[in-house]
């Protein structure tokens, strides 16, 4: 997703607003919020760089574009479900170099790139592996998300630790996304129609 938007780095601050302010109208408080939060409004881009913007509407669409989606179905499947967040940091030279990247986990799961990460990182492979090796086979690998508090499993420095409920300490998650939902009566959809609305208008 970042580097759909790269090129866009110089005015993706205004394009945002432009495109929150038309998709959130009729939510003039939620709209505040989201730019507060994210620190997007026209003011707080003044004091930052290109690469703090285009970090901070990454954050949004990470947001409502993953973690939503993910704890929406893992609530209403008809099933059980089970939920994580790989925290590990991505060893590669690049845009995310350091930081928990997107399908990072899909790299660490085949064991295909032991190479490249330290021993912490390698342990966090070997376990994300066998534990979903256990759910594939129709084992528990952790305990579910909808059968109590929601716990989700956390893969982070070489670690996993399940936390119950998902503090948004341990699993580096914002739930402020939940929060301007509940509180101020917008929908995951129109929350995710700013990000879609970003992408179409360029």
């Amino acid at each position: 997703m970042g580097y759909m938007l790269l090129h866009r780095k110089a005015e993706l601050g205004a394009a945002f607003r432009a495109v929150a302010e038309k998709t959130l109208h009729g939510h003039p408080k939620a709209l505040q919020a989201v730019l507060e939060h994210y620190s997007l409004t026209e003011s707080a881009e003044g004091t930052v760089t290109p690469e703090q913007t285009f970090s901070r509407v990454l954050r949004f669409i990470s947001d409502v574009g993953f973690l939503v989606p993910a704890v929406e179905l893992a609530v209403r499947f008809p099933g059980t479900s089970y939920v994580y967040a790989f925290n590990e940091r991505n060893p590669w030279d690049g845009l995310f170099k350091g930081q928990a990247s997107h399908i990072l986990d899909v790299a660490f799961i085949f064991q295909n790139y032991n190479e490249h990460l330290d021993e912490a990182q390698r342990v966090a492979a070997e376990t994300f592996g066998q534990d979903i090796i256990v759910f594939a086979n129709g084992g528990a690998p952790w305990p579910s998300f909808n059968g109590g508090n929601h716990g989700v499993a956390v893969y982070e420095g070489g670690k996993r630790e399940f936390a119950e409920p998902p503090a948004p300490e341990t699993t580096k998650r914002d739930p402020f996304i939940f929060t301007v939902q509940k509180e101020m009566g917008v929908t995951a959809d129109e929350l995710m129609a700013i990000f879609n609305n970003l992408i179409m208008s360029h």
